[in-house]
């Protein structure tokens, strides 16, 4: 996996990673869409996820949100509000950024905003 943060300006830029499941695709869309300028979404394998002491951040204990205090050449320390933290392994894990720009309806979103989910 890259070290790199993936800059998702619409849910398109989110598909096409192998790992992520669609529930997990919606979810890091969500979680962006709610973050801060200063936040990422950090997106990790299942077994991971149930080891992390942060929270999730979104319908998936495999997404969390938060700002990258400090990194390492193998590393994110990923701090959340309320001081919660934990690294996170490079070799393990997707960072996602949101665009400046970025407009980030889910197809959730779209339904729920039109009246269209039960």
């Amino acid at each position: 996996m890259s070290d790199a943060p993936v800059v998702v300006g619409g849910y398109s830029d989110v598909l096409g990673y192998d790992e992520l499941s669609s529930k997990d695709e919606l979810a890091v869309v969500d979680a962006l869409a709610d973050t801060r300028s200063s936040e990422i979404v950090v997106w990790v394998p299942e077994w991971l996820g149930e080891e992390k002491s942060i929270e999730a951040a979104s319908s998936s204990d495999q997404v969390f949100a938060g700002v990258v205090d400090h990194e390492t050449e193998n590393a994110w320390l990923i701090v959340q509000p309320g001081g919660a933290e934990d690294w996170i392994p490079k070799s393990q894990g997707v960072i996602f950024e949101r665009a400046p720009d970025a407009t980030l309806p889910t197809p959730q979103r779209r339904l729920d905003n039109q009246g269209g989910a039960a």
